[in-house]
């Protein structure tokens, strides 16, 4: 049964005094044109030109090319659709004046307003990208013109929709923004905290600065070298389908995508005997390092076991690194971020090797050498610091995530009339 006020269309229930149109009803579509190479560039000189989705990742335009002899253009306001090649439907809003390439056409209003039409676009997203499916995906002027979105017909109702939305999308730039911004903070903070050029109240007081391998540190600091406190080993490789089911193991993402790995984070399985979790074994305080990687820059990563997590074992493409007999020179939260130093991730780089990937071993890895306070306290103080800029960043992305969602509600709600705003 229909509510009052609303009536049953093909897409749902939609207020009486709404309609489903067509976008040929009220748009103009501007198609994208080829810029010879010998005109663009990317110093500034001309026309910004957009030359794919490329230009706009994460739905926010970041190009670079320019080019002196503009031919197709977009404006503010416009809608911008990509119509060829596997990104084909994705959508972004013209925030200035483009000139576009061949793979983009623009959707430009002439009544109806232009915010409203994205939402109600980008909420139909799933749809125009279907119609591009096929073995050379892409978009035809009729697929784009034939999409059929449910439409108020009073202009302030639509205003008012897209003004809400526009709201919430402000904040979560700003969030976006803030995020990026506190990350900055926390990787300068936590380099110069990682290397002594900054000491946290109550340490360091009176005590100068000494010359070592590393360069300058403070006199109570070691440039130690990790092969003296740790043993390395490379870890397990088995066939495929050993994988899946099984025993809990630490994969190259594991250690690549966290300071500090706890059960959680562990998702992957295999299925090894009981010398091979023996020989293999993973235990609370282990540092594990990417061994083997596409770039130099992705091998070395560090990551420390930071909770006992019984029968674990670790894969090959990481090293672990466990501390030899007595060495307790390192407080387990210090463990996690210490060897990701600058100093640190320049001497891992320099000592790689690469062939068809870039490579680190437990012999290349004991020779590099690490600013290590000597008072443990100052570790654990040092670790405690750049934990609580990780917390403070992360409660800012559970924000963010949650006002994503609210954001997808809101979409579903009023760009079908269920909830109205006039």
């Amino acid at each position: 049964m229909v509510k009052a006020g609303y009536k049953q269309t093909e897409v749902g229930e939609i207020p009486e005094d709404w309609e489903i149109e067509p976008l040929s009803k009220d748009v103009n579509l501007i198609s994208g044109h080829h810029i010879l190479a010998d005109y663009c560039n990317k110093s500034g000189l001309g026309t910004p030109y957009l030359t794919g989705p490329a230009d706009f990742p994460d739905g926010r335009i970041t190009q670079t090319k320019f080019t002196t002899r503009p031919a197709a253009l977009c404006d503010t306001g416009d809608l911008l659709i990509t119509v060829k090649g596997s990104g084909a439907g994705t959508i972004v809003e013209a925030d200035s004046v483009y000139c576009i390439s061949r793979q983009l056409m623009a959707i430009r209003a002439k009544k109806w307003n232009k915010k409203f039409l994205y939402y109600s676009i980008l909420q139909n997203a799933s749809q125009i990208q279907a119609a591009s499916a096929g073995l050379i995906p892409g978009l035809s002027r009729h697929d784009i013109l034939d999409q059929e979105i449910p439409l108020p017909n009073d202009e302030d109702e639509q205003k008012a929709i897209a003004d809400a939305l526009s709201h919430v999308d402000s904040l979560i730039a700003w969030l976006e923004k803030l995020i990026k911004k506190k990350r900055d903070i926390k990787t300068a903070t936590m380099q110069q905290l990682l290397t002594g050029k900054r000491r946290l109240p109550g340490f360091g007081e009176g005590k100068g600065k000494k010359q070592t391998q590393l360069g300058e540190i403070p006199e109570d600091w070691d440039a130690a070298r990790i092969g003296d406190n740790f043993d390395f080993k490379n870890g397990l490789n088995k066939a495929k389908q050993y994988f899946g089911h099984g025993t809990p193991i630490v994969n190259y993402m594991d250690v690549f995508s966290n300071y500090g790995i706890g059960a959680s984070q562990i998702q992957g399985k295999v299925d090894v005997s009981r010398d091979e979790i023996n020989n293999y074994s993973a235990k609370k305080g282990d540092v594990f390092f990417t061994r083997t990687s596409e770039t130099v820059d992705e091998i070395g990563i560090a990551a420390t076991l930071v909770e006992d997590v019984p029968n674990t074992v670790f894969s090959g493409f990481v090293l672990r690194a466990r501390e030899k007999d007595g060495s307790k020179c390192l407080s387990l939260e210090f463990k996690k971020y210490c060897f990701h130093s600058e100093v640190v991730r320049k001497q891992v780089r320099s000592t790689s090797s690469y062939t068809t990937r870039a490579l680190t071993n437990g012999k290349l890895l004991s020779e590099v050498r690490f600013p290590r306070p000597r008072d443990i306290r100052e570790q654990e103080e040092i670790a405690r610091a750049i934990s609580n800029m990780e917390s403070e960043i992360s409660a800012i992305e559970k924000r963010l995530h949650k006002t994503k969602a609210i954001k997808q509600g809101m979409m579903q709600e009023l760009l079908t009339g269920r909830t109205r705003l006039v």
